[in-house]
Formats: C-alpha cells, structure tokens, sequence
C-alpha cells in the first residue's frame, strides 16, 4: 500500500501497531525491504521482518485493557534507539542529545 506523505504513513504505522496488526504494518514495506539494526542481522523481504519485530516488542498489557497517558505497555528489544514519526507541524521540545524518559519526557507538542 503506498502512502501520500510521510504524515500518513507515519499515522497508518501507528494506528496498525496500536491495532497489534502486524500483516497491516508489514503492508506498508515494500516486499524486498531490508529491515536492519546494530548487532542483529538482517531481515529481508515481509516474513523475516515479521519475525524480527515479533521477537522484539514485548507487551505488559493485553488487548483492550485501558491505558492511561504515560502508563508503560511494553518495550521494544532494539537497543537504545526508537523512531517516532510527528506532523510536521509538531513543536519538538527535546534537542538532539537530549536524554528522554519514557512515561516522562515531553517529546513534542501536536
């Protein structure tokens, strides 16, 4: 499925994985997609980085149990490095370097 803007593809990832829609995520790579990072090798093509991101969230809560703003749900086993895709119209309050906390740090107005 190709997307309009970066905008929306980084709003469908986000619904898919909040939705735990795995198949919806991987839709969104390209069937030869190379998914890769430090220490680990690489997964290519839509099966191997289905299993590579499977091995590597690890939920706290299940499916439908509420959630509140800054509770933990669970991680993600890829290091020390997490992407997150803002509007472009976000006011990002962190500066390269910064140190972050999750639950804590307020990364971005929208």
């Amino acid at each position: 499925m190709g997307v309009a803007s970066p905008e929306l593809m980084a709003e469908t990832f986000i619904e898919r994985f909040n939705a735990r829609d795995a198949a919806g995520m991987l839709a969104l790579y390209e069937p030869d997609a190379v998914f890769t990072f430090d220490g680990v090798p690489k997964a290519v093509g839509h099966e191997q980085i289905a299993g590579a991101l499977a091995r590597r969230i690890k939920w706290y809560v299940k499916e439908g149990q509420p959630m509140q703003q800054g509770d933990e749900f669970g991680f993600i086993k890829f290091g020390s490095r997490v992407d997150i895709f803002l509007p472009l119209t976000s006011n990002v309050l962190v500066k390269v370097g910064d140190i972050t906390k999750g639950g804590k740090t307020v990364i971005a107005e929208l």
